[in-house]
């Protein structure tokens, strides 16, 4: 449930607001690609740039010109084209590939960011005056 995970908040009585479906929709369009757990990372990460409504208008617009990139093969492509299907095929999966450890990498990274940030408030909260001891 998204809401125990907290990726969602509660729907307001039993019905779900435009915010409600905007979340679902990302979390939804990246579950195949991502855990549930990177999915809440990078939603937070997301949310902290950008308010709401601009947040979600941002990742549709980027979402749709993605799809029409990768469909069209308009301006994306580094070589140029025809090349033998195949090619074009373990391209994208290399690319995919690449494009999701980068994703994890940086996840990783800004998720130790904050742990230690974190823990430099506990060890700060921690410490006692000299005076006290």
């Amino acid at each position: 449930n998204y809401v125990k995970k907290k990726l969602i908040p509660p729907a307001l009585g039993k019905r779900y607001s435009p915010g409600h479906v905007a979340y679902l929709l990302f979390i939804c369009t990246l579950k195949p690609v991502l855990s549930i757990s990177e999915i809440h990372a990078l939603l937070t990460l997301e949310c902290q740039q950008l308010p709401g409504q601009q947040a979600f208008d941002w990742f549709a617009e980027l979402l749709e010109q993605s799809l029409q990139c990768v469909f069209a093969h308009n301006q994306c492509d580094a070589a140029p084209l025809p090349q033998p299907s195949h090619e074009r095929l373990v391209r994208a999966a290399v690319f995919s590939l690449a494009n999701k450890l980068y994703l994890q990498k940086y996840l990783a990274w800004d998720a130790a960011l904050l742990e230690e940030k974190s823990g430099k408030k506990k060890a700060k909260e921690n410490k006692k005056h000299p005076a006290e001891v």
